[in-house]
């Protein structure tokens, strides 16, 4: 029953949306790929190769906290160190555009 359940958690896991949108401005499904690889083997404590429900937990802030690393490095165009409006304005999806409510040539 314990590895069932904790291979119903590692496939969650793998079917997180951090894939090329996860980004502003799309990025890398490789990349992605590979952050996610580094990121369980950092979760996984015990190198198992699998994780258990503490581990997953860890595994999936580790990740959040990453991918919201690079967003802010991507936000903060200048490399202040902080983000102002300005930056944020600059990285909202241009509307408009589209087939949803947009223009059609």
């Amino acid at each position: 029953m314990k590895n069932s359940f904790q291979v119903g958690l590692l496939a969650a896991a793998l079917l997180l949306p951090v894939g090329a949108g996860a980004f502003p401005g799309h990025g890398n499904p490789e990349e992605m790929e590979a952050l996610r690889a580094e990121v369980f083997a950092e979760a996984d404590v015990n190198d198992d190769g699998s994780l258990s429900v503490t581990e997953f937990a860890s595994f999936h802030e580790l990740l959040r906290a990453r991918i919201d690393q690079q967003r802010f490095a991507k936000l903060d165009a200048d490399g202040s160190g902080g983000v102002t409006l300005e930056e944020l304005d600059a990285m909202k999806p241009h509307r408009g555009h589209g087939l949803r409510g947009g223009r059609r040539s």
